[in-house]
């Protein structure tokens, strides 16, 4: 499935799974009915034929990833038996999940027992290790595994990562949002916390975290924010038009207390197109980059995962993602099993 290729760096997204975080309860995802489907050959332009070289001095290599619920589980079309609940799954020789440590056991999620062994988030991480990547958005993340994570990256890359999360999901709980970066090139200034952008008739929260950071050994400072908008199950184009401008309200009056941070990057999976009452909240934002769908990972036909910088005083791209590549500057990375594909690109730090 994941077509080979820490060696050809195919690089596309990640996939996000649209998945609910709390069993029995099928709030977040993007209620695409998953089927077995051939997994598409790469996009000639998405496919890198020598290692990235790491960023030039005065940029960032960041990441939008919604990865298929944390990350932790196998390929989407993997499920058993049909359940309510995790117990449910321990039938036929399998062991339902008692512990967020665990591996090789099943646990319940959109009512089918899915086997979790972190095979998304691990190949990921081998693929931020091939771009380098220097900061990632991540969403559909239960805290409980935010450190999970943080172990594998560091596994795979060779180098501490750190990250902060917020929680988010029925009554705020159950699933999250947050960032996360490589601790030798980047530091933290300040950790913003989330803001609630819209609440569900199901008392799903949904939320985005944001955080200043610095380019380390320097004095340049970015703001990063992550986080996802409502899907169709609950809401509209409406809705996610409404929870886009309570997110660059704050975002605005966030960044307005650090002035020297004069870049803003919002990594986000929009559910949404471009053109959409949400994206057209970002318009500015968008210098025109990463066009190529990213949903579904397979064959994808829709760009809703997004990279969009601005500059604090313009308000606008500016050209902010700087990366030389044949196709414009940002990439998109292979399908490998989940329903989403990841974007990355260099965006210049002021």
């Amino acid at each position: 499935m994941r077509h080979h290729l820490l060696a050809l760096f195919a690089v596309a997204t990640i996939a996000a799974g649209c998945t609910s975080e709390i069993e029995g309860i099928s709030d977040e995802g993007d209620d695409e009915e998953v089927v077995e489907e051939p997994i598409a050959p790469e996009d000639p332009a998405d496919v890198i034929v020598e290692p990235i070289a790491a960023t030039a001095p005065g940029q960032v290599r960041v990441v939008q990833m919604n990865p298929y619920y944390a990350g932790r589980l196998a390929p989407y079309t993997t499920a058993e038996n049909s359940c309510s609940a995790t117990a449910d799954c321990n039938e036929d020789g399998r062991v339902g999940c008692t512990s967020t440590t665990q591996s090789g056991c099943y646990e319940c999620i959109d009512r089918k027992c899915r086997k979790r062994n972190w095979e998304t988030i691990t190949h990921a991480a081998g693929l931020f290790d091939a771009i380098h990547a220097d900061v990632v958005g991540i969403q559909e993340l239960n805290p409980a595994y935010a450190a999970k994570i943080d172990s594998i990256l560091q596994a795979k890359t060779g180098v501490a990562w750190e990250y902060r999360v917020s929680a988010q999901g029925v009554d705020g709980k159950g699933s999250g949002v947050g960032a996360y970066w490589r601790s030798d090139r980047v530091e933290l200034v300040a950790n913003l916390g989330y803001v609630d952008v819209g609440t569900l008739a199901s008392r799903y929260i949904v939320r985005f975290h944001g955080v200043i950071l610095q380019l380390k050994g320097t004095t340049k400072q970015f703001g990063f924010f992550s986080g996802k908008l409502v899907w169709e199950s609950g809401g509209d184009d409406a809705d996610r038009k409404a929870e886009a401008q309570k997110l660059r309200a704050w975002i605005d009056t966030q960044m307005a207390k650090y002035p020297a941070a004069k870049a803003r990057i919002v990594a986000s999976d929009f559910n949404d197109t471009i053109g959409s009452g949400a994206y057209n909240v970002f318009a500015s934002y968008d210098d025109g980059d990463a066009v190529k769908g990213t949903h579904s990972g397979a064959n994808p036909s829709e760009r809703i995962d997004y990279l969009l910088w601005a500059d604090s005083k313009a308000g606008a791209s500016q050209n902010g993602f700087v990366t030389a590549r044949s196709d414009h500057r940002l990439g998109r990375s292979e399908f490998f099993g989940s329903d989403h594909r990841f974007v990355y690109g260099d965006a210049r730090v002021p």
